[in-house]
């Protein structure tokens, strides 16, 4: 199945480069998961110190709160796959295209003649895991900001190589 960029090339244009959002998308669910196994550990080992009793049931307060972070944790990673799976950075002979979302879809297109300048952020996590945030500003103050991205620095190369 053809994605937007493929979708939207030019007779004469031609794909140079594709970036991703890297893996890190899913720090956030994978510690709500963890923070949830956490929860029910310490339920097992001190549910029954812990217990709050109605009537004849017995409810364990950690238990409950590992179901909750579990939802949660689920929540997120699903948010984060739906991000990755719908996301598409492409390079091409004549532009940068951006493309975010499934249902609400958020495009960014820049000509390569347009292009003034493009910025790479990396935090210090960003820099020994290999991703962050690349900014590619256009003429008439226009900025496009791609978080997240995999390798960015061969991002932008590829971007200023034109």
């Amino acid at each position: 199945m053809a994605g937007y960029v493929d979708k939207v090339l030019l007779a004469d244009e031609q794909v140079v480069h594709r970036a991703a959002v890297h893996w890190v998308v899913y720090a956030g669910g994978i510690a709500w998961v963890v923070l949830a196994l956490i929860s029910f550990i310490a339920s097992s080992s001190y549910g029954a110190r812990l217990a709050v009793t109605v009537g004849s049931q017995a409810y364990h307060p950690l238990t409950w709160l590992g179901y909750v972070l579990l939802v949660l944790g689920t929540l997120r990673l699903m948010g984060a796959a739906l991000e990755q799976w719908t996301t598409e950075l492409a390079i091409t002979s004549k532009r940068t295209i951006a493309k975010v979302g499934f249902i609400r879809r958020e495009t960014w297109e820049i000509n390569a003649s347009k292009i003034e300048s493009v910025e790479v952020d990396q935090s210090v996590f960003g820099r020994l895991l290999g991703y962050g945030t690349v900014v590619v500003k256009g003429t008439g103050g226009g900025t496009t900001p791609m978080k997240l991205i995999a390798d960015p620095i061969a991002f932008r190369n590829h971007i200023t190589a034109r």
